[in-house]
């Protein structure tokens, strides 16, 4: 990685936000552990696991993108992946009420 690179990942970690964006990937991987352990007790729906993952891959991999790029038009793609986020853990939510 190159200097420039490094700067622009510096500018846009400071102040913790970078931290806090890395820990939705962290709960959201932690979810989908907790619901492949569920999954074993009970009869769940695999969409709310579906939607964690493409959560992460929408929210967490356009920020890392915008980050490494510089590129803004990644965070465009942010918000799609926070509501599939929210998606998923309502679906789990419903899915753990009726069972």
């Amino acid at each position: 990685m190159d200097s420039q690179k490094l700067k622009i990942v510096y500018r846009y970690d400071s102040g913790g936000k970078g931290f806090k964006r890395a820990a939705y990937q962290m709960y959201h991987a932690l979810a989908l552990i907790l619901f492949g352990l569920i999954a074993q007790h009970k009869q769940l729906p695999d969409w709310p696991a579906w939607c964690f993952v493409l959560g992460i891959l929408l929210f967490s991999g356009s920020l890392y993108a915008l980050t490494l790029t510089g590129i803004k038009k990644f965070g465009m793609v942010t918000p799609f992946g926070g509501t599939a986020f929210l998606i998923g853990w309502l679906g789990l939510c419903l899915s753990l009420s009726r069972t």
